[in-house]
């Protein structure tokens, strides 16, 4: 909506799905038409100039496990045209899997497809204004099944695959390809030409690619398969629900959607790189990624225009020979605006020269040498927070949303480009407003991210992704780098990765890690320590003083600033979060609420400069309440007054700075010890039992290698920074084999290893996908090396603890005895891990957590109480409204005191797991506190009751219920008789067959006093009553009207033909009468309604018509031809008169009274469940202050 408009020649030609599947099914038809433009001669000539590869060895095969692995990938997808969703087939047997599995593999021994799967439903997505994208559906059967040979295939794709063919396979993503050009272009490359195919998918011929698949020593039946596939293929179209009228048969164009497409048109991508690099000779180079192509010239080209333009004839060449086209309004040429060579050769072409590259969605700017998204639209990431403002919901809900919705957005290419600060900055404030129901606008942001989550922070997600693209490109070089030269293969990671060499730079930090040796998790503990650090020193609160100097004001403490080398522990938020969350709670731990302005917002009073606090001093503040307040002593009493401005205004408490790991042990001690006694007990008749372990506790490691045989018990553990329990596990694992390695045990010796951690086996079997994967990737080298050799050696999975009583123990050993082996070895890991923490200053650290966190929690918690007991003492002052306590104040406390229970000191210490209920003591100090104490005796709760009469009798005291006089009768009944002959004659004299005659009826009721009217729009009739029965509802006022109306029309026993109307405002009276089976009075409603029938039946033309009351509905049409100001006219007289006689009504009747009385004993009421629950309430924050509270460990 924010787009221009569309020039005429750009406006769609086809709107209706109807007709855009009749035009563009046409179109992609035309595409496939049978006449291929592929020069086979050409493409084979192409083929015998560019390398291919041995024929794999690699046999297809379909297995069933794998086969639902892969259709259970795709649950929630769209199913085929057969009409069998994953879903289906999930719940079919496993016996059907296995039969599908060999349905499948007899498909690839015979190389033919059947009919059925060579359907497949074309869906056209929009991709611009008038065009749109044809996505294949086919059977999900296939596709499962083409996903497995694709997975299959991928080691013989390694074989040929390189650093200039990218897309279409694991590990060569986007981020690759953007890897590649930013290092050329940091490497001095200042020309690059883009080409962009033309419907690359739709425009591949499968005789072709079966050409090049089988150049390149494709699995056998690979190629026949695909052939089978496309032999005589069906599609049908599709867009919104709408299909073509009858299937169509491509003869060219491979399906996109079909998981064997990619490898395909890798594989045809390859062959360009490899065909136009034939004719580079070093001078250019060039990536492709699936149909989008880059060349540039090498920096050390002498000639690079001559060299590019060898390099883009090759490549027309390639394109001519496979029937590809190139649109040049997509292409262009990329160079600074001071290099005009290329000015002229761009032009013959009729590609734009620009000096921006655009690529795989980022930007370069080759002047400025700027790094942007392309496409990016910060507008559109801030109305998506805009309008999740209004959704609303939870914390974590909202969390996960704004992670999918605009951080995927922002930083999907981090360590490459991001969007600048200001753009973060902006999408920071727009996440405050959608989180403004959880937290107030004067959150400090540092308490914001501590207790919500630092993933929300923006800047933090930047550094975050930019840091974590550098250490998988570290931990993970990419495979292409292999074929790459040795200038990019060595080359410094920061010209791969721009973003990323800077996140360190904007904080000033170096950071030292082993990437890939070490976890991730790392350097994610640094740089929430580190935002930790700028959050609080940077604060407002912090950085000012703040402090008012008026002594007749309800102050906080006057403290400095913390240092600036000080550190927080910022952990006591969530704690104190997850153990009450409450909005109080929420509010206190956000640093927000719980101030005199806070709370007259909230209860909508006036003046807070004039509002006293509970203990007399003016504007009290979140501080003074919280340290200062004599009304809130027992709620910090035995909480360690703060320090600093920190610990007053944010709850932060300062720790140290994290230590260092503890020193390594003698690593080459110990492993030598160990290759001796392997050599010693190693032998070929007997298997050598070993058990592995690793431990850690308070960041402090321990590895532990035990012997089944010589008591060989060796321990020992690293100085590396991460010390995790997994690390430790793997790190036993990768030493014992690294000592296997070096003791060349004789061929056919025997070794078991037992390992209680599968997560390591996990990690040794995957490399690839293991957290650490060069420790991960060095275990599996020396497992692979040393079982080279000849050597027996075997791992197994080992339950620890106790756990898995049936489990059965390998290699013919007994469960006993590599149970006993591996408890040897948890107790020898835990013993050093234990021994190397004595030297460590971790375990003081985390000591020193705890402590700082428990602090946090207390203040926090003090906080909140301290907000209670000033809100409870304001509603005491505030003029009560007509409503129930628990509707007033939905809290678990208010609700608990409306019900009689909660309260008490046995229910606080039950629920606080507290013991000796019967030996704690109230905040006054008496022992055993009850509900009623709290409630109505205690002096430290004087100002929650103040203003409130003490009860009379125990069931005021005890259940807070108010003594009221007996409900009375209704008011005596009108002269109803009388009323309704006068209806009769009016009705008689003015109802004619020439003229409707307009009635409009209405009922209305108040404090149980109901009143009826019915009046005429001919000849001044105005008739009013109402009856003595003890239902004086509203509707039963208007259905009664309605009754007596119809009685008096049945009585009048007018001519046929004559035409009545009546106008009623409550459409439920006029459903009553037309369903009197499904009112709530259905014996009136029957009677009314068998009043209508009949006299309908007498011929009358009797119409009724819902008429707005109030002046709602203002564009309301009138029935029967007439105005609608003349119907609202006589509805208004009708209801001023049914208002009328029910006030007349009450003043005989002791119904009006009664509710006044109600009303008083309501506020009553409702006034002691309040100073109950904020009575229980600060005996709650009371007890919490002296409970041992537990740390509770959360992802940050």
């Amino acid at each position: 909506m924010e787009q221009s408009p569309q020039a005429h020649a750009g406006v769609p030609s086809s709107v209706h799905p109807a007709s855009i599947v009749e035009e563009h099914g046409k179109v992609w038809l035309q595409h496939w038409k049978p006449e291929s433009p592929v020069n086979f001669d050409a493409v084979q000539r192409i083929l015998d100039r560019v390398p291919g590869g041995p024929q794999s060895d690699i046999v297809l095969q379909v297995e069933a496990e794998a086969l639902m692995r892969a259709t259970k990938a795709m649950r929630g997808k769209a199913m085929g045209p057969d009409r069998w969703s994953a879903e289906l087939l999930l719940r079919l047997p496993v016996p059907w899997w296995e039969a599908a599995a060999t349905l499948w593999n007899a498909v690839l021994s015979t190389k033919y497809v059947p009919r059925l799967w060579r359907r497949a439903l074309i869906a056209l997505v929009p991709k611009r204004l008038d065009e749109y994208r044809p996505i294949a559906l086919c059977p999900v059967i296939w596709r499962a099944g083409a996903h497995c040979i694709s997975r299959n295939v991928l080691p013989w794709m390694d074989t040929w695959l390189g650093h200039h063919t990218l897309g279409g396979a694991p590990c060569r993503g986007p981020g690759d390809a953007h890897a590649r050009l930013f290092h050329a272009w940091q490497s001095g490359g200042k020309v690059f030409c883009q080409q962009d195919l033309t419907r690359f998918f739709d425009s591949l011929d499968v005789q072709a690619v079966g050409m090049v698949l089988r150049h390149l020593g494709a699995p056998a039946g690979l190629a026949e398969l695909l052939a089978s596939f496309y032999q005589d293929a069906s599609r049908l179209f599709l867009h919104e629900g709408r299909s073509s009228s009858a299937w169509g048969s491509p003869a060219r164009g491979l399906a996109q959607g079909c998981p064997l497409s990619p490898m395909a048109a890798v594989a045809v991508g390859h062959i360009w790189a490899m065909w136009v690099q034939s004719f580079a000779k070093g001078r250019t180079d060039c990536l492709i990624f699936i149909d989008d192509r880059v060349l540039w010239p090498s920096c050390t080209c002498a000639d690079p225009l001559g060299a590019m333009d060898v390099a883009l004839r090759a490549s027309d060449s390639f394109d001519q020979a496979f029937g590809f086209q190139c649109r040049a309004s997509k292409c262009a040429v990329v160079c600074p605006p001071d290099v005009g060579t290329f000015d002229q050769w761009a032009s013959a072409r009729s590609y734009p020269r620009v000096t921006t590259l655009k690529v795989l969605g980022i930007t370069l700017d080759m002047q400025e040498g700027a790094l942007g998204l392309l496409k990016f639209s910060p507008r559109l990431l801030l109305h998506r927070l805009r309008f999740l403002k209004l959704l609303g919901g939870e914390v974590p809900q909202l969390r996960r949303i704004v992670l999918q919705l605009v951080h995927s957005a922002m930083f999907w290419a981090g360590g490459v480009a991001c969007p600048d600060r200001d753009c973060l900055r902006d999408v920071w404030h727009s996440t405050c407003a959608v989180l403004q129901k959880h937290a107030t606008f004067e959150s400090p942001k540092v308490l914001l991210c501590a207790s919500f989550g630092w993933s929300l922070d923006p800047e933090w997600a930047a550094d975050w992704a930019s840091l974590r693209a550098a250490w998988r490109f570290k931990a993970r070089p990419p495979a292409w780098l292999d074929t790459a030269g040795l200038d990019v293969a060595c080359g410094d990671w920061r010209r791969f990765l721009p973003g990323a060499a800077m996140a360190p730079s904007w904080h000033g930090s170096t950071i030292r890690a082993p990437s890939g040796w070490e976890s991730f998790d790392v350097v994610k503990r640094w740089l929430v320590d580190h935002y930790k650090w700028q959050g609080v020193h940077s604060c407002g609160r912090i950085r000012n003083r703040g402090h008012r100097d008026d002594a007749t004001l309800a102050r906080g403490l006057s403290l400095g600033a913390p240092l600036r080398s000080a550190r927080f522990a910022l952990e006591g938020h969530r704690l104190a979060v997850a153990a009450e969350p409450t909005r109080e709670v929420r509010l206190a731990a956000l640093g927000s609420g719980g101030s005199i302005w806070y709370h007259c917002k909230r209860l909508e009073m006036s003046s807070p400069d004039t509002t006293a606090c509970v203990c007399g001093l003016l504007q009290p503040s979140r501080a003074h309440l919280t340290w200062c307040c004599a009304s809130t002593t027992g709620l910090r009493q035995g909480l360690a007054p703060p320090s600093t401005r920190a610990g007053e205004r944010l709850f932060a408490a300062e720790i140290s700075e994290y230590p260092a790991a503890p020193a390594a042990s003698d690593f080459e001690n110990t492993l030598q010890s160990i290759v001796a006694h392997l050599r010693n007990f190693a032998t070929v008749g007997e298997r050598l039992l070993i058990a592995t372990d690793g431990s850690a506790k308070f960041d402090v490691g321990g590895c532990a290698v035990i012997f089944g045989s010589g008591d060989g018990t060796f321990v020992f553990g690293d100085a590396c920074e991460d010390q995790s329990a997994f690390r430790c596990e793997l790190l036993t694992l990768t030493t014992l084999f690294e000592a296997i390695s070096r003791a060349q045990l004789a061929p056919g010796c025997q070794v078991g290893i037992l390992v209680d951690c599968s997560s390591a086996l996990q990690a040794v079997a995957q490399p690839e996908a293991c957290s650490m994967p060069l420790l991960a990737h060095k275990a599996a080298r020396l497992l692979r090396d040393v079982s080279a050799g000849g050597l027996d050696l075997k791992l197994s999975w080992t339950p620890a603890h106790g756990r898995r009583p049936n489990w059965t123990a390998p290699w013919g050993q007994t469960a006993a005895r590599c149970r006993d082996l591996n408890e040897r070895a948890d107790a020898a890991a835990n013993s050093i891990r234990e021994h190397r923490a004595r030297g460590s200053g971790r375990v003081s650290w985390h000591a020193e957590l705890h402590h700082a966190a428990l602090w946090e929690r207390g203040a926090i918690l003090a906080s909140a109480g301290a907000s209670n007991v000033l809100a409870q003492h304001l509603r005491a002052r505030r003029p009560a409204r007509h409503r129930l306590a628990v509707a007033a104040e939905p809290t678990r406390e208010v609700r608990l005191a409306a019900l009689g229970s909660g309260g008490s000191i046995w229910y606080h210490c039950k629920r606080l797991e507290m013991s000796s209920p019967d030996t704690t003591a109230c905040v006054c100090g008496l022992l055993q506190p009850s509900r009623a104490h709290l409630t109505w005796c205690c002096a430290s709760t004087t100002g929650l009751r103040q203003g409130l009469a003490p009860p009379s009798t125990r069931a005021g005291e005890r259940l807070f219920a108010a003594e009221i006089s007996e409900y009375p009768a209704a008011p005596a009944a009108s002269d109803f008789e009388n009323t309704l002959q006068s209806i009769v004659a009016h009705l008689r004299n003015f109802a004619t067959v020439g003229e409707r005659l307009l009635i409009a009826t209405d009922g209305s009721a108040k404090f149980d006093v109901g009143g009826c009217a019915v009046i005429f729009g001919s000849g001044d009739g105005t008739f009013v009553f109402g009856d003595a029965c003890e239902d004086q509802s509203a509707f039963r006022c208007e259905l009664l009207t309605l009754t007596t109306l119809f009685e008096a029309i049945s009585r009048a026993q007018l001519a046929p033909g004559c035409q009545v109307g009546i106008l009623v405002d409550c459409s439920s009276a006029l459903q009553a009468v037309a369903q009197p089976e499904a009112c709530s009075m259905p014996l009136l409603a029957h009677k009314a309604a068998r009043l209508l029938r009949d006299v309908r039946a007498g011929g009358l033309d009797l119409k009724l018509s819902w008429t707005p009351a109030h002046g709602r509905r203002p564009n309301w049409t009138a029935p029967w031809g007439l105005t609608a100001d003349r119907c609202r006219d006589l509805n208004d007289r009708a209801d001023a008169a049914a208002n009328s006689i029910r006030e007349h009504r009450a003043r005989g009747s002791g119904r009006v009274s009664w509710h006044a009385e109600l009303h008083r004993a309501a506020l009553w009421e409702r006034g002691a469940i309040l100073a109950s629950a904020g009575a229980s309430n600060v005996l709650a924050q009371h007890l919490r202050a002296r409970r041992p509270a537990r740390i509770i460990q959360d992802d940050p």
